[in-house]
């Protein structure tokens, strides 16, 4: 079969046409065939079909000399029989399905008629038949009656078949018979061509009754309605050359068909035609189908997303800025804004997959990503993260913009290679917890997109679940359910900057390969080489002095399976840093070369896994992508020059108790540098894990931590121990957690930084359902440091509740609160803090809609004071007493802010006449530190609309507010009370008719009150469904300092065409001003949305406004043009 796959439609259908056309023309020519054969059987044969033949045939008799021709069933093509004297039974098997069939030879003489044999079985056996007793058969045949002899056979009308002829089912073929024996030919010699093998070969039938073993039965009968059918032993099909040889002189082709009349065979060639079932053509044209839409699926690409361009401009002459004010979302001059953001994904090929990100918006989630999945080499091309696995010293994870391919040339090997340009600098901060501290701003911005690294304790958190990043103004801010984080914890944000001001563009390129011996073992190596360009930046705006600079690294590296149980890790690198690749003149111009060594054994048995590593790191090495040092030494940061020993070991005693402990050991400054600080670094931990069968786990864990300093100028020596015990709990559904933690820090140099921080906690919650589920604790801290005589220095407690409930689709619930109390016994101070965030939503049926959200975060900002050193632990959690002190660490800090945001809304129809809308929205900022309110902003809205009968609305609305600001103290008040009445009084006429009043309080400054009243009343005339005009007039009443009377008329007409893709509105707006400084302004225009096909619209504004002097201004003359164009796809 030959598969035809297409991705057109039209192809589609141009194909199934031509197969159509190949059946229609199949069956014609079948018909045509026939047709031609006809003829041949006109002079004395009757054809017919086995499946239409008559009960009732009449009988042969000696005078009959011409052959008949009988289409047996449809796997036996065609028979040509030749008359004998008497009616004789012929059982012949085929492999093919036998079918009802009576075999008859009609005469052109009188013939008496004979039921039909509803037995008859045609049959060929491969054994030897018994012969057949044709006494027998002629005893149970009935007296045939007489027939017309004017009737011939060619009157003979054929009637239905018989019934009940039963067929032989196939058997299973056997072993090939030995070949008949040759028969002479006789008058009586019967022709047959089948389907089954497409030659022609003859049956001979003998007159005489015996018959030999390895002849076909012919058994002399009288044919009748009762005449039994010989069932037929096993069967199988017989070679047709073994029942009897060619005939002398006469050559016998496979497409011959035999016909006889008596005297020599006529041969007729034929064609061997192909008669395929209804039933396969369908399955055919399935497949042919199903392999189509296969291919269409390999090859299927999706294409989604939105294409923005707005432009703006406005050509003005005059003041500028009382245009502004007037038109504020119009921009003096021409400015262009274009956005993208398109996702491709699917298959390029049979085995290639794209995906493809391109965003140009403004906002975190701007980037352009390419990825191409092919079976050997995967590329990633636009901005994307980049590290490499199994490395250490070679580079740091980078956000750069370029193309990586990754692929093997062969099964053990495998390559990256990478072209590329770094986006920034790279930067890292770490500082100490501040309890529900939300915010921490970083000393640089703005960041990198997507190229922060924050953990906490050195776990690392991700983005968007944990934490956002504002990356403009360079804001960390963690999500509710990470706080509180206490000061005993590390927040660590590494991240780039972009730093304009860098003169040369910095690219990296590089390569890896790697043998990959098996899966557990390796052998890679690495070449990077981060370097920058040759010629400045255009624009650049650095110092003349600046130089590019080149680093390059070579690294190796290995991870090999030396035995079962042990495998190794090892890794080398080479770093050169040239700070100018354009002179090595001077000795800070030449280049610096830095090494680092790590080695490392690990081995896994079924109890126990440990491992081992060594680190040497000199004081010039320096990986690409971070900043200062490489390793991590406790809280003093990254450090170079360095050599560090860990070792780890975990061991396994029953199957319910484990232990662990692990070890550290570093020493810097190597290289004895009098100038530089030396550190010696110790670090031991150990603890057990005990878990029971009855969901009872216990971790127990302690260490300490010995940092002693030496050099030049001793700033530390510090000792920290640690102990931490853990018990979780599960009884039924609820799981509870007690935890107990205490921190001792001990510093002979700076006594102030020794202090005892003991925290307590205790949690549970439960899942009760699907619908509900809880999660509630507290925590107590207190921290000791000798300063408060008999007494805390500080305690902190702790309280958080998190719920959710949903048990339908009218209700659903849910909630995030902590609660949290700091109390400083040393500056005699208390601060409450909270955070919340919750939502509540009820919507009992279609006419009742109600939503309640409170928040409550902190939008502090990190607090940084070298004179507060918060490595030290000497930050106080509160202001001090001192209103001096107070005001210089408020001039000093960036004070923490807590915003509390809340909003109600309902939407309720008490009828079918009456609808009641409420809106209450409030916004308030506090200080945290001096417990002042910063600002406070609170606005409500009653809606009441009133609807008499279908075409008249009554509306009465009423909103009142105020924003109150302690620094600078300010307090604005605002009502505002509005009537509005719309009515269809006719058909196509729309009456709208407003009185409107509002009044602006300012309680600290009466000349700045003013109190409008307004009065509106407009005109809608709906000619059609596609055009309308309006008609306004509006009165301004305005009393204030400067009171002023405006009257202003507005006209507009609407158009909208059949297709309801675009939509006209040109209108024509004056405004006459009575006042001090009285004046006029007008403007005219068009506002036109038009969409272009299904997933394009465009929306734009074109107008002329011109303005006289007034109170507000001068005046101006301005031309406007603003467009917005938004594709689809």
């Amino acid at each position: 079969m030959i598969k035809i796959t297409t991705n057109s439609r039209f192809q589609r259908i141009m194909i199934m046409r031509i197969l159509l056309l190949v059946l229609f023309f199949q069956f014609s020519a079948r018909a045509a065939i026939s047709a031609v054969i006809e003829p041949e059987n006109a002079s004395g044969s009757a054809n017919f079909s086995a499946l239409s033949l008559p009960k009732t045939v009449p009988v042969a008799t000696a005078s009959a000399t011409p052959s008949t021709t009988c289409r047996v069933g449809k796997d036996v093509e065609t028979a040509t029989f030749r008359p004998i004297q008497t009616a004789k039974t012929v059982k012949i098997a085929t492999s093919a399905k036998p079918v009802k069939a009576a075999i008859s030879a009609p005469t052109t003489t009188s013939a008496k008629p004979l039921k039909a044999l509803d037995a008859a079985k045609i049959a060929t056996s491969t054994r030897p038949l018994k012969a057949t007793d044709s006494s027998t058969t002629a005893k149970t045949a009935k007296p045939a009656k007489a027939v017309d002899p004017s009737k011939t056979a060619a009157s003979v009308k054929p009637v239905k078949s018989a019934d009940s002829a039963k067929i032989a089912k196939p058997a299973r073929p056997a072993r090939p018979a030995r070949p008949a024996r040759p028969v002479a030919l006789a008058s009586s010699a019967v022709a047959l061509e089948t389907r089954v093998a497409p030659v022609t070969y003859q049956i001979a039938v003998p007159q005489k009754p015996a018959v030999s073993a390895d002849a076909v039965v012919v058994e002399t009968a009288v044919l009748s309605a009762d005449s039994p059918a010989v069932a037929p032993v096993k069967k199988e099909v017989l070679p047709a050359r073994s029942l009897i040889p060619a005939v002398a002189g006469v050559n016998v082709s496979p497409d011959d068909i035999a016909v006889e009349d008596g005297s020599m065979p006529v041969r007729v060639n034929e064609p061997q035609r192909i008669v395929t079932p209804p039933a396969q053509i369908v399955q055919y044209a399935r497949n042919f189908w199903d392999e189509a839409d296969e291919q269409i699926e390999k090859r299927n690409i999706n294409i989604s997303g939105t294409k923005t361009f707005e432009m703006k401009k406005a050509d003005v002459s005059g003041d500028i800025g009382h245009f502004s004010s007037e038109n504020y979302d119009s921009l003096p001059g021409f400015k262009l804004d274009q956005s993208l953001h398109l996702e491709v994904s699917g298959n390029i090929t049979d085995a290639a997959t794209v995906h493809a990100v391109l965003d140009d918006k403004d906002d975190e989630d701007r980037r352009f990503t390419v990825n191409i999945d092919g079976p050997v080499w995967k590329f990633v091309m636009g901005d994307f993260p980049l590290a490499i696995d199994d490395t250490e010293f070679a580079l740091f994870r980078k956000e750069v913009r370029g193309i990586m391919a990754q692929g093997a040339f062969h099964e053990r090997f495998k390559s990256i290679f990478l072209f590329s340009q770094s986006k920034g600098m790279a930067r890292r901060e770490q500082f100490r917890g501040a309890g529900q501290q939300q915010e921490f701003r970083m000393a640089a911005s703005p960041i990198v997109q997507n190229s922060e690294n924050v953990t906490i304790d050195g776990v690392a958190i991700s983005r968007g679940t944990d934490y956002f990043v504002d990356y403009e103004d360079g804001i960390i801010k963690f999500l509710p359910h990470m706080l509180p984080i206490e000061m005993t914890r590390w927040i660590v944000v590494e991240y780039e900057v972009s730093d304009k001001s860098m003169a040369f563009s910095r690219n990296l390129f590089g390569t890896r390969q790697v043998y990959q011996h098996n899966e557990t073992s390796h052998l890679g190596i690495t070449w990077l080489q981060e370097v920058d360009s040759s010629t400045p930046k255009s624009g650049a705006d650095a110092s003349g002095t600046a130089t590019p600079m080149q680093h390059d690294i070579i690294e190796m590296d290995t991870k090999w399976q030396l035995t079962p149980s042990v495998s190794m890790n090892a890794e080398t690198a080479l770093s050169r840093i040239d700070p100018n690749r354009n002179s090595e003149s001077t000795a800070q111009d030449r280049g610096i070369t830095g090494h680092a060594t790590r080695f490392g054994l690990t081995g896994k048995t079924l109890r126990s896994e440990s491992e081992l590593t060594y680190r040497r790191i000199d004081s010039k090495f320096k990986v690409v992508g971070r900043e200062g040092g490489v390793l991590e030494l406790g809280e003093r940061g990254l450090v170079n020059d360095i050599m560090s020993g860990r070792a780890r070991l975990g061991y396994k005693f029953t199957g319910a108790l484990t232990g662990f402990a692990d070890a550290e050991k570093s020493e810097t400054n190597l290289e004895d540098d009098p100038t530089m600080q030396a550190v010696d670094f110790n670090d031991y931990n150990t603890g057990f894990v005990w878990t029971s069968p009855g969901k009872n786990r216990i971790e127990v864990r302690t260490g300490r931590q010995y940092d002693r300093e030496s050099g030049p100028t001793r700033t530390s020596d510090m000792l920290r121990d640690t102990s931490t015990a853990v018990w979780d709990r599960a009884f039924g559904k609820l799981i509870t957690q007690s935890k107990l933690n205490k921190t001792k820090y001990d510093d002979s140099v700076n006594v102030a930084s020794d202090s005892e921080v003991i925290e307590m906690s205790f949690k549970m919650g439960a899942e009760a359902d699907e619908t509900f589920s809880w999660n509630t604790g507290l925590s107590r801290i207190t921290v000791d440091d000798g300063l408060v005589e008999n007494n805390y220095r500080s305690e902190t407690r702790n309280y958080d509740l998190d719920l959710s409930y949903e048990p339908n689709r009218v209700l659903s619930a849910r909630g995030l609160f902590q609660w949290r109390r700091e109390d400083d016994y040393l500056a005699n101070s208390r601060a409450n803090t909270e955070i919340a965030d919750s939502q509540i939503r009820y919507e009992p049926n279609r006419d009742l809609r109600t939503q309640f959200k409170y928040k409550i975060e902190n939008t502090s900002k990190v607090i940084r004071d070298p004179s507060l050193d918060p490595q030290k632990y000497i930050l106080p959690p509160s202001l001090p007493n001192s209103e001096q002190d107070k005001l210089d660490i408020v001039g000093t800090f960036e004070n923490p802010v807590q915003k509390t945001t809340a909003n109600f809304i309902t939407d309720y129809r008490l009828n079918r006449y009456l609808q009641a809308y409420f809106d209450w929205r409030r916004r308030d900022l506090l200080d945290q530190k001096t417990d002042i309110k910063v600002s406070s902003n609170d606005r409500r809205t009653w809606e009441l609309r009133y609807t008499p009968f279908e075409k008249m609305m009554l509306t009465t609305e009423y909103e009142e507010g105020y924003n109150r600001n302690h620094e600078p103290k300010t307090e604005l008040r605002d009502n505002i009370k509005s009537v509005q009445l719309r009515h269809e009084f006719h058909e196509g006429y729309i009456l709208d008719a407003t009185y409107e009043e509002k009044d602006e309080n300012d309680v600290y400054i009466d000349t700045n009150d003013i109190f409008t009243k307004s009065k509106i009343l407009g005109l809608q005339r709906v000619f059609s469904q596609w055009a309308t005009m309006e008609l306004a007039l509006q009165q301004d009443n305005i009393s204030s300092r400067e009171p002023s009377t405006d009257f202003e008329k507005r006209l507009a007409v609407i158009l909208t065409p059949f297709s309801r893709n675009q939509r006209y509105r040109f209108f024509a707006n004056h405004k006459d001003i009575s006042a001090v400084q009285s004046g006029s302004k007008y403007e005219f225009g068009l506002n036109f949305s038009q969409f272009i096909g299904t997933d394009t619209i465009i929306d734009g504004e074109v107008k002329k406004v011109n303005s006289s002097k007034t109170l507000i201004g001068g005046g101006y003359d301005a031309t406007v043009f603003n467009a917005k164009m938004v594709i689809t796809f």
